[in-house]
């Protein structure tokens, strides 16, 4: 962007000496007759094309790019604060100044043109009519511009760049005097201008004269070349009589026009930022910020390290909290859940207890079952308790059982569901004493 304002800026200024260099050849193309009327509002039309176009290219670039660029670095920052510093950007701003300087040197030509065309010989008054046209156009659009100066300066923003304001404050009173200088000649010419403007008075361009002197002497380093000129458009206003229309002076600030070739030169990769948030280069601008002339506050890269410090803390843990309701009630699930197990693992058996209520030394047999008993869930897989204890009864017995048999002849079988046990002898007469021998097995093993 810096880049096309500093071409829109160097194509001002052609136009300028452009425009100065063919007004002699225009008016000697000029044909004062009746036969050539329309021939020679087409010449006159032609002759200010180039300029209109390069005001609509600076209008429809403010438009589309720059409006939509800084609207989205304020959605930016909006959503992202600690990520995208609030910018002050000033390009819509500057891109307004040239608009203005279009405008004046388009009027400052049409109305040299119509003085020039106003003194021409035309028995049909041809000539005269485009003339007067034109002048009355300059009176019109010098009223309009007035008040677009006056609404750029109420911009909040406008306050940060002083060089901007001071010149756009001096384009304020160029207009003015275009008004002034129009108003008298229409009035001379016999059609006097019958609308109330109560833009342009004595009060007003003493307040606007004041406004650039504080300005000058608020910001001496980006303004000082300006005050050569509110004298020249003071000494303007003093000498002007309604007599003869008055010479617009032309602003002169070397130091914009600086400025604007340094944006041509832009180099990336050194952004930076001053007091009033103002991003600019520090390689291309090792003096301070072009705008005001402050020096730098924070690099870019400092801005976002400082930033990420605390990088979204307030958002992240409010949608944290309003999200974990539910885990929350999960994680309390999870946590109790541990310390009951702990819990009753801890605790003895009521039935280790019960069966051992004398606190007598228990066999190897009776601590194998209590411990299996303590192992066992009370619920398995929707099986009630009784069964599952049956279930373990059952496989202490297979496993006592199938220990070596010191008698022989005798084996035990469980077979079917959960709680069934089905025990096949070998031999029917020998039942009880094979018992005996299993039990006598056992304890010798312990």
């Amino acid at each position: 962007m810096g880049r096309r304002i500093a071409s829109f800026a160097a194509a001002v200024d052609m136009q300028r000496k452009q425009l100065d260099q063919t007004l002699e050849m225009c008016i000697k193309e000029i044909r004062p007759n009746p036969l050539a009327a329309k021939a020679n509002a087409g010449l006159v039309l032609r002759r200010n094309q180039e300029i209109l176009d390069l005001q609509k290219n600076i209008i429809s670039f403010r438009s589309n790019v720059v409006d939509r660029f800084q609207s989205s670095m304020m959605t930016l920052h909006g959503n992202f604060p600690y990520v995208i510093p609030s910018y002050n950007l000033g390009f819509h701003l500057h891109l307004d100044v040239l608009e203005f300087r279009v405008v004046v040197v388009r009027l400052s030509d049409a109305l040299r043109l119509s003085n020039q065309l106003l003194s021409l010989p035309d028995p049909s008054f041809g000539v005269q009519r485009l003339g007067l046209k034109i002048l009355q156009f300059v009176y019109k659009e010098s009223i309009s511009c007035v008040r677009y100066c006056q609404g750029a300066l109420d911009n909040a923003l406008t306050d940060t760049y002083p060089s901007l304001e001071a010149e756009i404050k001096l384009q304020q009173l160029q207009f003015m005097l275009f008004v002034k200088s129009t108003r008298a000649q229409l009035s001379e010419l016999g059609h006097p201008v019958d609308d109330d403007c109560t833009d342009v008075d004595d009060e007003t361009v003493r307040a606007g004269l004041d406004a650039v002197t504080a300005i000058c002497r608020r910001s001496p380093g980006t303004c000082a070349l300006l005050m050569a000129t509110a004298q020249d458009i003071i000494m303007a206003f003093e000498r002007f009589d309604g007599s003869k229309p008055p010479s617009i002076p032309e602003i002169k600030n070397d130091y914009t026009r600086k400025i604007e070739n340094l944006w041509r030169r832009h180099q990336l990769g050194s952004l930076t930022m001053c007091h009033q948030s103002h991003p600019y280069s520090a390689t291309t601008f090792s003096d301070g910020c072009p705008n005001c002339g402050k020096q730098a506050q924070l690099s870019g890269d400092e801005i976002f390290r400082e930033s990420g410090k605390h990088l979204f803390e307030n958002q992240f843990l409010q949608f944290m909290h309003s999200k974990s309701g539910k885990s929350q009630k999960l994680e309390h699930l999870d946590l109790e859940s541990p310390k009951s197990t702990m819990q009753s693992a801890e605790e003895p058996d009521s039935e280790e207890i019960a069966a051992n209520p004398g606190g007598t030394e228990s066999t190897d047999e009776e601590r194998f079952l209590g411990a299996m008993r303590r192992a066992l869930p009370q619920i398995d897989g929707g099986v009630p308790s009784n069964a599952v204890k049956l279930s373990s009864e059952a496989a202490v017995c297979q496993k006592a059982a199938t220990k070596e048999d010191v008698g022989g002849g005798m084996k035990t079988k469980l077979e079917g569901g959960i709680g069934s046990q089905q025990p096949i002898p070998a031999e029917p007469q020998n039942e009880l004493a094979m018992e005996e021998k299993s039990l006598v097995a056992v304890r010798k093993d312990g």
